[in-house]
């Protein structure tokens, strides 16, 4: 039995090694929390602070796993989506309701919540901070296009139908974050990236349906089997590693953490250059 074990773990290593995937080498785990929670949503910011959705309730806590603030709304329901990329300005997202609350970084309400039904945006799933004006990204469903609303709560850009101006699109899109400027839309097969202007300027064929994670010199995706790493000026793609272990990835490249399949545990990864 120990023999027909050895010969099968061994046979699936020289198997990825043909193919030349690396059994993650390349990645090193530096800490591992365990939650109190199972959680619906886990992301990181570029601080390193760990956020914890649990049903309406948003937790912040440092690298150790210790809280910090937390955040809830009972009236608005479950939160949908979270977005971080601006640490002193976190998005939420109530999809149920179409409503958004930017809060700051003790995670208490900065302003009034933005109901999206009276911009008659009904099916708002995804939502990303616009950094250098304070504006904010949409995608609504329903129209099938990607929105821009200003500080004012005033759509200032609207990209038509997607479906009409995206050649192979295979939408809907589940993620969107905003990285100098430049806005990164992620559908099932593509990552699709726009300039400020909302004009698209690059396609990458790739599932990052899992885990997209952007900067200054390369992308790394990861599909729930396999982390690829695309490198922004040769326009190259490597697989560098294969690992099942994760549910999702996310954060920022110097703190990335890896949620795993029972939501219940996190995992802070490297990965060497």
């Amino acid at each position: 039995m120990k023999l027909l074990k050895l010969l099968s773990n061994l046979s699936l290593f020289i198997a990825l090694f043909i193919s030349g995937v690396k059994i993650c080498s390349a990645q090193k785990i530096t800490n591992q929390l365990v939650l109190n929670n199972k959680a619906d949503d886990i992301t990181v910011d570029r601080y390193g602070y760990i956020y914890e959705v649990v049903y309406d309730n948003l937790f912040k806590k440092n690298i150790n796993g210790e809280l910090q603030y937390s955040y809830s709304n009972k009236q608005l329901g479950k939160i949908g989506q979270l977005d971080v990329s601006n640490p002193l300005r976190p998005l939420v997202l109530y999809k149920d309701l179409g409503v958004i609350s930017i809060l700051d970084n003790t995670l208490s309400l900065q302003e009034n919540n933005i109901d999206l039904n009276n911009l008659s945006l009904y099916q708002t799933t995804c939502i990303a901070n616009s950094n250098f004006d304070n504006g904010i990204w949409l995608f609504d469903v329903d129209v099938n296009e990607i929105l821009k609303i200003d500080i004012h709560s005033s759509i200032i850009y609207r990209s038509g139908n997607l479906s009409a101006i995206l050649a192979n699109y295979d939408g809907p899109i589940i993620n969107m974050r905003e990285f100098n400027k430049h806005l990164f839309a992620v559908t099932k097969a593509y990552v699709y990236e726009f300039d400020q202007f909302g004009s698209l300027i690059n396609t990458i064929n790739v599932d990052a349906t899992k885990g997209f994670i952007i900067g200054n010199d390369n992308y790394l995706f990861y599909d729930g089997i396999y982390f690829k790493r695309y490198q922004k000026l040769e326009f190259k793609m490597d697989t560098i590693c294969q690992n099942k272990s994760y549910k999702k990835v996310t954060g920022e490249i110097q703190h990335i953490i890896g949620i795993a399949t029972n939501s219940t545990t996190i995992e802070m990864i490297e990965f060497s250059p």
